[in-house]
This record gives structure tokens, C-alpha cells and sequence, in this order.
């Protein structure tokens, strides 16, 4: 079982990864043409909304006592993983 640092460390480098996607997606969405860039806005926003979250979760991992922060686990992994959906989700519009 990892300790709180590692599993904090492994979701944080997964979320680092997906935001560097993301960035590069962003572009993307900015260089559409204007009908793409607006439904491809609306998908980015989602994104960037559940990176938020994602952020917050892991947030939370990082100052919760050493009692609690098991409880936040899953919550932290489906934040990561709705980030994932969200990229998978624009990526696939733009293909």
C-alpha cells in the first residue's frame, strides 16, 4: 500500500501530465475555425473545470490528517480520472 506522499506524488504527476495535454489542446481550440472553437470551448471549460477539482482533491490529500486522508483516496482517483474523460472527450472532437 503506497504512503500518503507516494500516492500523492503518483496522482500529481498523472494531473501534471493531463494539464500539459490540456495546454497543448487549448491551442487547438484557440486555432479552430469559429463554429469548431466555440463547441470546442464548452468541452474545455469541462476540462478545466475538473482539473479544478481534481487540483482540490489532491489539495486536501496533501493537508488532511494522517487518519483521514485514506478516506480521500478514491475521491482524488475519480477527480484524476474525470480529468482523463474530459481530455479523452475534446481529443476526440477534434478528430
Amino acid at each position: 500500500m503506497a504512503t500518503r506522499q507516494e500516492f500523492y506524488d503518483n496522482l500529481k504527476k498523472q494531473l501534471d501530465d493531463l494539464n500539459s495535454s490540456a495546454d497543448r489542446i487549448q491551442h487547438e481550440v484557440s486555432s479552430a475555425a469559429s463554429d469548431v472553437m466555440e463547441k470546442g470551448k464548452v468541452k474545455l471549460d469541462k476540462l478545466r473545470e475538473a482539473q479544478k477539482a481534481a487540483q482540490q482533491k489532491l489539495n486536501e490529500i496533501k493537508t488532511a490528517g494522517s487518519d483521514t486522508w485514506a478516506n480521500l483516496k478514491q475521491s482524488a482517483e475519480n477527480g484524476v480520472n474525470a480529468v482523463k474523460h474530459a481530455l479523452s472527450d475534446i481529443k476526440s472532437f477534434f478528430k
